[in-house]
């Protein structure tokens, strides 16, 4: 039984243990067992086959506030534990686990361990340092989930249903945790991540973020000094505002590393638009300011005028020319122009124009990023327009017969 060695050897340090294709089909029996009555079903079974284990269940010391009413010792000497996809506890759990603090265990796996969607969590693992939850079927943790893990350092929570969790926390949520290094939120389906929510880490190296739905990277990063990787890899990014790019290249810059700030940006439609030429000049600069973008040469992004382009493909300069034609108008105060040049270049940048509204002759609002723009009246068009240029043409010509 997988509980001997865990709870009653004093010289295992290393315990490790996977799905065997044997048990791939077979379930833990209690699983569907409430965490309360847990133990009163298990103790009989280990009575009659286990006298060793039942006699440490029995004489272990109890607590109504932790999983099963009681606090679990592990090994002596066991530091590191890996247990994958294994079905371990009930899926019914109302306290957290709690374990002795005298235990030594610095590393904890569970990928693919089928856990409480409701999860309550652990206490007394005072000592611990790696902590993988990663495809558990956790959808719910405590709010002072990590105020238990004063050492931890590495924490995997990818590809849970914490959504809600993560997008409406506030600095505590992970600051409660301050030694934290590394954070894993990948395949979360984040859409979102409050600007607040690692200010507290200031000796986070790594942010995981890959594989969701975000629209934006707002994190406020000022106290990241030690920020070294941030995975932003195959999200929905348009853009970095330009306020959390100036923070990156101070982190990069006064890092107390010499090694760049590596950034992965790759897999994302980024906006190579009028209104992120800021963002454009922050990546082709990137070099300057001690930042490395992973597969840069593959970004791609969405040019002024409706097609994907390759960043490398980008100009700097060519892209503020065809967007300083927007310095000629106001938003909604501006007329719109009768001049073909200007029709022409403002349809280069017609997807920049979204939002862009100009007037009418008759004073109306037209959206300007449409491709066909309203004709000008002839008061407002006299010189250009046939109804001018014709008589001049004809009168023109029959005062040189007259002559």
């Amino acid at each position: 039984m997988v509980m001997d060695f865990v709870f009653l050897s004093d010289t295992l340090v290393n315990f490790t243990v996977y799905l065997s294709k044997e048990r791939e089909s077979h379930p833990a029996i209690l699983q569907n067992v409430s965490s309360d009555d847990l133990l009163i079903e298990l103790l009989p079974e280990l009575k009659q086959d286990f006298a060793d284990l039942y006699i440490y269940m029995t004489d272990s010391s109890k607590s109504e506030n932790c999983f099963c009413g009681m606090i679990f010792q592990l090994g002596a000497s066991l530091s590191r534990m890996t247990i994958n996809e294994q079905h371990l506890i009930s899926n019914v759990m109302h306290k957290p686990a709690c374990f002795d603090e005298r235990n030594v265990l610095e590393y904890g796996d569970l990928s693919g361990t089928p856990l409480p969607k409701d999860f309550q969590g652990f206490t007394g693992l005072l000592a611990l340092k790696y902590l993988s939850l990663e495809s558990t079927g956790i959808e719910s943790l405590p709010y002072n989930f990590t105020g238990y893990f004063p050492s931890l350092q590495v924490l995997k929570l990818g590809k849970l249903g914490i959504r809600k969790i993560i997008e409406t926390a506030d600095e505590n949520f992970f600051g409660l945790c301050p030694t934290l290094r590394e954070v894993y939120l990948d395949e979360c389906k984040l859409t979102i991540v409050p600007s607040m929510t690692f200010s507290g880490l200031i000796h986070l190296q790594r942010i995981d973020l890959s594989n969701n739905f975000l629209q934006t990277f707002d994190i406020d990063a000022r106290n990241l000094t030690e920020l070294s990787f941030v995975n932003l890899r195959r999200n929905n990014l348009k853009n970095i505002p330009e306020e959390r790019t100036s923070q990156l290249n101070k982190i990069s810059r006064n890092r107390s590393s010499a090694k760049p700030l590596v950034i992965d940006l790759s897999l994302n439609t980024l906006s190579c638009q009028c209104s992120s030429m800021y963002f454009i000049k922050w990546l082709k600069h990137s070099a300057a300011e001690n930042i490395i973008f992973q597969e840069v040469e593959n970004y791609r992004c969405s040019y002024p005028n409706g097609s994907i382009v390759r960043l490398s493909d980008v100009s700097v300069d060519e892209l503020e020319q065809k967007c300083s034609v927007m310095e000629e108008f106001t938003n909604a105060s501006s007329d719109c122009p009768c001049d073909e040049d200007t029709h022409r270049r403002l349809r280069d940048i017609r997807m920049s124009l979204n939002g862009f509204f100009c007037k009418k002759d008759n004073g109306d609002l037209f959206e300007m990023k449409n491709v066909i723009f309203p004709s000008c009246s002839s008061e407002s068009n006299i010189l250009t327009s046939p109804v001018f240029i014709v008589p001049v043409v004809v009168g023109g010509i029959l005062l040189i017969t007259v002559l």
